[in-house]
């Protein structure tokens, strides 16, 4: 099953990679009160970015953050702000874990294994 995230997953990043070269810190949907709503992407100005789902102002839904220049990506769930629900992350030395989140940190169990010797499909 780790081998069929890989290429989705580089997909998304490199279509994440290009809108986030915009020029304004955040494009997307804002609803009544001027807050991030629905589809929405945000570039921060340490250079970390969101690709994803908005609900008054806050992450929740699916979407993609990166940290300290790609180094270190999360794909999965958010709620208000936090990693929640099914996600993965990549570490920058290539492990990653795929499982529950809850609060922002890991919650029961999950899978560790190294994305970077995952075969091809």
């Amino acid at each position: 099953m780790l081998h069929s995230l890989r290429k989705p997953k580089l997909l998304l990043l490199w279509f994440a990679l290009l809108l986030c070269s915009c020029a304004k810190p955040y494009v997307g949907g804002i609803n009544a009160s001027g807050l991030a709503e629905g589809n929405g992407i945000q570039q921060f100005p340490n250079s970390d970015w969101y690709v994803g789902l908005y609900k008054n102002g806050n992450r929740s839904g699916q979407g993609i953050y990166s940290w300290n220049n790609n180094k270190y990506m999360y794909f999965g769930l958010w709620k208000n702000n936090l990693r929640h629900g099914k996600g993965t992350y990549l570490f920058s030395d290539g492990r990653m874990f795929i499982g529950e989140w809850k609060d922002n940190g890991p919650h029961n169990c999950g899978t560790w294994g190294f994305w970077v010797d995952l075969p091809e499909c």
